[in-house]
């Protein structure tokens, strides 16, 4: 065992005997219910002080490492590279974290705000990715006067999950500047959605949500015909439809006359599935299990048939390029995914005549901030 994580667990080992520890779910479960009092630490507690004083009532065992290290006023930062292990106290920011990085260790961080009361917002949150997978965000108003540390219920009630079935939601606490974020986790654990909480000197509000630049697998429409979009502002997880599996919306408005591209996922990549625009002539209708695309300038109609989330055949209708006065009907054979064969013509041409009653979809847009992902 390396000397750093032992002393670690030595230390750990002394709290535990010291007092019992509390799991993150009995944390999630009660911390709510009491007032936490602070002795000793005047007007202007530094984050370290409250996490003791919370530590003192809610003791952790991710919250132990830090503590102990930050017995030392002059620690400020140990990184572990073997185990890609982080901890940082940095009174001056009002900041702490134990990141325990790629490893299946728990982690936390703390961070304190100071209210135009007078007050402080004290926030620790606390997660582990195993047995359970859990994260829980606990707030704090201090009172400098009765010196004592009241929970804040519903600091973060202006956050709406883009997927209402992820249950996994992870908190980035600032070490410089005041905001916050959320990230909502995809089913394949990318960090793609991030919500964004701007700091108004008491309570934190809603802003906007960012996500990585979309990294497009197979192009089933050319940029040509996506040169007339608008910048992308707006983005909605809708079922659009309704095989039960989610795809993103991203638009470039929100009224009538702006468009939108319909975007599922693939091998972890991103494709457009749908292309809606006005001012390129292309309209989108949506059925049970596919997204038709009538590119009328274009002159052609995609039928993208879906499954699970993914675009698994693209039927492509040519009416003015056929023989016989019959259209020419084309299905890309790089969708034989899953196993399942390609569609004949018979078959694709049999789908279209099948399609009956459009679904109606109701987008819940969302202001959007569209930025590059970092580099690895």
């Amino acid at each position: 065992m390396r000397p750093k994580v032992l002393l670690l667990f030595v230390l750990a080992c002394l709290s535990l005997h010291a007092q019992e520890m509390f799991t993150i779910e009995e944390v999630a479960a009660k911390w709510q219910t009491r007032t936490i009092k602070v002795a000793g630490v005047g007007e202007k507690p530094d984050v370290v002080q409250l996490l003791r004083a919370f530590d003192k009532v809610w003791p952790v065992y991710v919250n132990q490492g830090v503590l102990n290290l930050s017995k030392d006023p002059k620690f400020t930062y140990m990184k572990d590279e073997e185990y890609d292990n982080e901890m940082i106290v940095d009174r001056k920011n009002g900041y702490v974290c134990d990141d325990a990085g790629g490893t299946d260790s728990g982690s936390m961080q703390a961070c304190v705000w100071r209210r135009t009361n007078g007050h402080r917002l004290f926030a620790v949150e606390m997660s582990q990715p195993v047995d359970p997978e859990i994260g829980v965000i606990c707030f704090y108003d201090y009172d400098p006067k009765t010196q004592v540390m009241t929970p804040e219920k519903d600091m973060l009630s202006e956050f709406r999950p883009l997927k209402d079935h992820e249950k996994y939601h992870g908190y980035l606490l600032p070490r410089k500047g005041t905001d916050m974020e959320i990230t909502e986790y995809t089913g394949d654990c990318e960090d793609l959605f991030h919500h964004v909480f701007k700091w108004d000197g008491m309570n934190f509000h809603f802003s906007h949500v960012t996500i990585g630049k979309l990294e497009i697998g197979k192009r089933w429409f050319s940029p040509k015909e996506m040169q007339y979009m608008g910048d992308l502002q707006y983005i909605s997880i809708t079922d659009v439809d309704g095989d039960g599996e989610s795809e993103i919306l991203l638009a470039d408005g929100t009224d009538d006359d702006a468009g939108f591209l319909v975007v599922s996922w693939w091998a972890g990549k991103q494709e457009i599935a749908g292309l809606h625009d006005p001012v390129s002539n292309h309209e989108v209708t949506f059925y049970k299990g596919v997204v038709k695309t009538e590119a009328k300038s274009n002159d052609y109609t995609s039928y993208a048939v879906m499954n699970e989330g993914a675009v698994e055949q693209m039927i492509t209708v040519y009416p003015t390029l056929g023989t016989g006065g019959k259209p020419k009907v084309t299905i890309d054979d790089a969708n034989e995914r899953k196993g399942n064969p390609v569609m004949t013509v018979e078959q694709a041409e049999q789908l279209i005549r099948s399609l009956d009653t459009p679904v109606s979809i109701h987008p819940r847009w969302i202001k959007l901030v569209m930025k590059e992902k970092e580099s690895n």
